[in-house]
């Protein structure tokens, strides 16, 4: 399990269809990050999380109501 490092970047969540999802980097590690949202609900099992010019392809690994972990997709 690789560590995870705090971050409070500004980040942007793009899905398929849809408006863009504004969201908050809570923590990132080489494998993943935690997001902070307003809600969950839209937020589909897959989409782009963009951080600053970073354009990320990940898979949602859990929700609670305010976050989401998520994997981060090796193409």
């Amino acid at each position: 399990m690789s560590p995870r490092y705090p971050a409070t970047n500004a980040a942007l969540i793009r899905t398929e269809f849809g408006n863009p999802v504004s969201c908050t980097l809570v923590d990132r590690s080489e494998g993943g990050a935690r997001l902070k949202v307003l809600s969950v609900l839209g937020i589909p099992e897959a989409f782009v999380l963009c951080v600053g010019a970073e354009q990320l392809r990940v898979r949602v690994a859990w929700r609670s109501p305010s976050e989401i972990g998520v994997a981060f997709v090796v193409e």
